[in-house]
């Protein structure tokens, strides 16, 4: 809970010497990473550990007070209205992802689908669900955009604003993205060819389709995540003998 109080304390000092400008603030929270070790109480009082069955879910509820109260402290001090609030993570979970397949370190969709919400007064209309396809370097053109900064020549060329498409989820963001792994998870696997290190494994997807490729023993298979978001079914040879 120190990160939320070093968080006020940071808010206080912006609104008595820089009132007049822009603040940036990013908060790295620990939860839900191991060793698993929520606090019994939070800073309100409010009981923690023991709110639910194992400690990993009482340090979920934790992250959920956290976040509440960083919401809550910018309206308190009326910095809300004007404030863009982004909530995500890194990587998708080490053990639970609902019916995705794969896990954190890993090619597939349990590895790297993760929650995007952004709160910006009325601006992004409530409850809707997103399904564009955008990635956290996009993060780097949408805090630009907001702000007014326009992104130096030659930097952030893999990133795209998303206001647009979180006021219209209509805007189309990009028509594909790539994902490469340069580790194995638990083999530690890596490869190496005559130009050094490249991806052991690497995809492309789009909205609908997404192609894996192995690269040590060139080997591709593809999925159609509309039909099949679990990633059971490999129907490239189907596509190959179709484009054939």
């Amino acid at each position: 809970m120190a990160i939320i109080r070093e968080h006020e304390r940071f808010l206080d000092d912006h609104l008595k010497y820089h009132s007049n400008r822009s603040f940036f603030s990013f908060l790295s929270l620990g939860a839900i990473h191991a060793p698993y070790s929520p606090p019994d109480i939070f800073m309100d009082g409010t009981k923690v550990k023991g709110k639910y069955a194992s400690n990993q879910l009482n340090m979920l509820y934790e992250m959920d007070l956290l976040v509440g109260r960083v919401v809550a402290d910018l309206e308190r001090r009326n910095l809300l209205h004007n404030t863009l609030v982004i909530f995500t993570s890194d990587n998708g979970g080490t053990k639970r992802n609902g019916m995705l397949k794969g896990s954190k370190g890993t090619i597939w969709e349990g590895g790297n689908t993760i929650p995007l919400i952004m709160q910006h007064r009325n601006a992004f209309p409530e409850g809707v669900n997103n399904t564009n396809l955008v990635g956290i370097t996009d993060l780097y053109a949408t805090l630009a955009d907001f702000a007014g900064i326009k992104i130096p020549q030659g930097q952030g060329k893999d990133s795209i604003s998303l206001l647009k498409s979180f006021k219209n989820s209509s805007e189309l963001v990009r028509d594909d993205f790539f994902v490469f792994n340069y580790v194995r998870k638990k083999s530690h696997e890596v490869y190496f060819d005559m130009y050094g290190q490249q991806p052991i494994e690497q995809s492309i997807r789009t909205i609908r389709y997404k192609l894996i490729y192995y690269t040590p023993i060139n080997l591709m298979i593809l999925f159609d995540l509309l039909e099949d978001p679990s990633e059971t079914k490999d129907i490239w040879y189907i596509h190959l003998f179709v484009a054939l």
